[in-house]
């Protein structure tokens, strides 16, 4: 059965009440959330007020604000975006010379280049990821030794994680799909080969 207009109008109106409310009672930065994401919400200036789960999301069904409605992505996995280290950027252009080297860039640009820095999540450590349109790098594997050593200071762990979330730009393929095994076959047999004429020619 579907909900008639005046079904509708009862909702929102009951979504206001809800919401004049909650303001009322905690005042208009009160956030309602669970435990993990108060210090969070405190430094951006907002009164978390501390409920269970089941609380919080049926609050957030109401209108009421929650972390999801005034955190950005990043904040409420935890991760902190800054400017690029010199060895993340440094990373990032090798791997981009690579891959116009062999003319596999698919006609795009360069992607910018953002450090993170993040808590662990189940013992494990996010090295990067790539979204919309740029690639976001650890600052914990990024420093700036290139700075003074060149690129022979760069880790292979670093440039694994450049060259990973640059496919991931050019290809927008996801992590074990067949098109992200593609590229990278199609881009080391490329580099073999433009390894193999360079030595035929010396």
């Amino acid at each position: 059965m579907q909900p008639t207009y005046r079904d509708s109008e009862a909702d929102e109106q009951r979504q206001k009440n809800w919401q004049e409310a909650f303001i009322g009672v905690a005042g208009s930065d009160a956030v309602l959330t669970q435990e993990g994401s108060a210090d969070q919400l405190k430094r951006k200036g907002y009164n978390p007020v501390k409920a269970p789960e089941g609380l919080v999301n049926a609050a957030s069904r109401y209108g009421l604000q929650t972390p999801a409605s005034v955190l950005s992505t990043d904040e409420l996995s935890g991760r902190e975006i800054t400017e690029a280290s010199p060895d993340a950027q440094a990373a990032v252009d090798m791997v981009w010379e690579l891959l116009q080297q062999v003319r596999l860039t698919n006609g795009k640009e360069k992607p910018p280049v953002k450090c993170f820095s993040s808590i662990l999540d189940g013992g494990t450590m996010l090295n990067g990821y790539y979204r919309q349109g740029e690639v976001f790098i650890n600052a914990d594997i990024s420093g700036s030794a290139s700075v003074v050593a060149g690129r022979d200071a760069l880790s292979n762990r670093l440039l694994k994680v450049a060259l990973e979330e640059v496919v991931h730009f050019v290809t927008e393929a996801t992590d074990n799909s067949r098109d992200f095994q593609d590229f990278l076959l199609e881009l080391t047999v490329k580099l073999a080969c433009s390894d193999f004429r360079k030595e035929l020619a010396a």
